[in-house]
């Protein structure tokens, strides 16, 4: 499986929210997806995309853990 997270460079989020979203996202997915391959970069435009998966309920499960890192905010550093 891979995941692709693109965010948009006009947001102007720093390379160590990025780093902590990076090891949010590894924790998270880590239990449930044995392999899987990570980049999270910035781009012209946000993104969000997880390919590679084995079945549709495989991408649901994967879409709700990243939805979860994004609305939880407790990682983020200070």
């Amino acid at each position: 499986m891979r995941v692709e997270i693109l965010i948009d460079q006009e947001a102007k989020i720093s390379e160590k929210v990025m780093a902590a979203l990076s090891e949010q996202v590894k924790l998270r997915l880590s239990p449930q997806f044995e392999k899987f391959t990570l980049r999270i970069a910035k781009s012209s435009s946000s993104a969000v995309q997880i390919t590679g998966t084995k079945s549709p309920d495989e991408h649901s499960a994967a879409m709700g853990i990243l939805q979860s890192v994004w609305e939880d905010d407790s990682w983020l550093p200070e």
